[in-house]
């Protein structure tokens, strides 16, 4: 897949699912408070062109265990690829739909399925995927790739399933000659970003982790670089948070 230029990634970082969520209209109020702020900073900037991370089963609410309503993923899918065009980005988004926990790259044109989840959370909620997990995964663009594990699928080093599926993403995934960026839509319940040490450290690559879980004194959602090392981190509210590419890694 070819595309405009990605300037900016990021993560939306989500804590507050009560009944009635509207998964949209909060992800919708969290961009235009991020484009006040800038503004009263910089009065040109613009949020267009930038690749942002959403939580896992981010359509559902709250990820607890419960009956769950069972809401069409299309529409959730169609209203963001509004929100998409609205601002001239891309999201990528964890959708719960039926039995599946999955990833979705989601552009004002399209909403392509990415992968589905493997590993079993013990929440109940979906049927962990046992064939065919990476339908499109990774997406190239000009001169980058974008991929995505969902939750423990990235951070998971005892399954045995688990890690011979993503040493086979991951050798897809590097051997691209591009820059590389890690989308990781989660629901951590322990400290998820320290846990990524499991995967292995390659140049020019980027994790985006996007949590959707509130815990008191952690933010796990952040960009990392393969080290590790923070580009940005999360507060421990509703926030959407960018990160400018260095110019060098643009996606032209």
């Amino acid at each position: 897949m070819r595309s405009a230029s990605i300037e900016k990634i990021g993560f939306f970082h989500c804590v507050e699912f009560e009944p009635p969520f509207d998964p949209i209209a909060t992800l919708g109020k969290a961009l235009d408070e991020r484009i006040r702020e800038e503004r009263r900073i910089d009065a040109s900037f613009s949020i267009s062109n930038s690749l942002i991370v959403l939580p896992e089963a981010f359509n559902i609410g709250k990820y607890e265990s419960r009956p769950l309503p069972g809401e069409p993923a299309e529409e959730f899918l169609g209203a963001l690829r509004g929100l998409a065009a609205e601002h001239s980005v891309t999201f990528v988004t964890g959708v719960l739909e039926g039995r599946r926990n999955s990833a979705y790259f989601v552009n004002s044109k399209v909403a392509k399925l990415m992968c589905h989840k493997i590993g079993d959370d013990l929440t109940g909620f979906y049927d962990p995927c046992t064939t065919d997990p990476d339908p499109a995964n990774p997406i190239t663009f000009n001169n980058a790739c974008i991929g995505a594990l969902i939750c423990m699928d990235s951070t998971n080093g005892d399954n045995q399933l688990v890690m011979e599926r993503r040493k086979s993403f991951l050798r897809r995934f590097n051997s691209r000659d591009c820059y590389q960026v890690l989308c990781v839509p989660s629901r951590f319940r322990w400290e998820g970003p320290s846990l990524l040490t499991c995967l292995p450290q390659m140049p020019n690559l980027l994790y985006v982790v996007a949590d959707g879980a509130w815990k008191r004194d952690r933010n796990d959602s952040r960009v990392v670089d393969s080290s590790l090392q923070p580009k940005i981190e999360s507060n421990n509210g509703n926030e959407v948070a960018l990160w400018k590419l260095p110019a060098a890694a643009s996606l032209d």
